[in-house]
């Protein structure tokens, strides 16, 4: 008797412990999962927020409101946007709005991208970079777009790099394919979301499991 008392002990003993540690490994899985789909999650809605500031600098049309509130961010409460040198000013200094913009949501996404980079592996940096270059790209080319304007002398020593430097300027078209420095910066995103995406489908598969186990009988 005393023989299978203790043999059912130990048979219950063994029993609990692995209830404890399968229910340890669940609790582990749906940790790790929901910490990469928030991180994911994260990530990715930053990326695509530095996108559409791209194309929010990029945008082709700036109204003579975005003008006008630019000049009285400096103080000029009553522009005059006939004259030229004040209208070219007006530009430039809604072109910095817009950059200020941008500036945030990149500076925003290096938090995340640095978090991500020791959780999901190196090639989020590698992304990083990728998208990056196209922010850098696009400031410079726009700062030396802008400088051209008005200064003939400039004009005529960049000669026809000067088109090619408006086809990243300004957002032609909302095809990638009928617009290089945008089909970029789709090539930039999706190397994010083949990276992103299958930890954001790992999450909701682990969510799924929790759930169903937290309602079986």
């Amino acid at each position: 008797m005393d023989l299978l008392l203790k043999l059912v002990t130990t048979v219950a003993a063994a029993i609990g412990a692995w209830v404890a540690f399968t229910g340890l490994q669940t609790w582990r899985a749906q940790l790790i999962g929901r910490t990469e789909y928030d991180l994911a999650r994260r990530v990715l809605r930053g990326v695509l927020e530095v996108r559409e500031q791209i194309a929010a600098v990029r945008g082709p049309f700036m109204s003579t409101g975005e003008m006008a509130a630019a000049l009285k961010e400096e103080g000029v409460s009553e522009p005059n946007l006939l004259n030229d040198a004040e209208r070219r000013k007006a530009t430039h200094l809604a072109y910095d709005r817009r950059w200020r913009r941008m500036s945030k949501a990149v500076s925003d996404l290096q938090v995340d991208v640095l978090e991500a980079e020791v959780i999901l592996g190196e090639g989020i940096r590698i992304a990083h970079k990728a998208l990056l270059a196209c922010v850098t790209e696009l400031y410079s080319t726009l700062t030396l777009y802008l400088r051209a304007e008005g200064n003939e002398s400039l004009q005529r020593k960049l000669g026809d790099k000067l088109e090619s430097y408006f086809e990243i300027v300004y957002l032609t078209s909302n095809d990638p394919a009928k617009d290089p420095f945008s089909a970029k910066v789709s090539a930039a995103v999706r190397e994010f979301e083949q990276l992103l995406r299958p930890h954001l489908s790992l999450a909701r598969g682990v969510r799924v499991v929790a759930r169903d186990e937290a309602t079986s009988p």
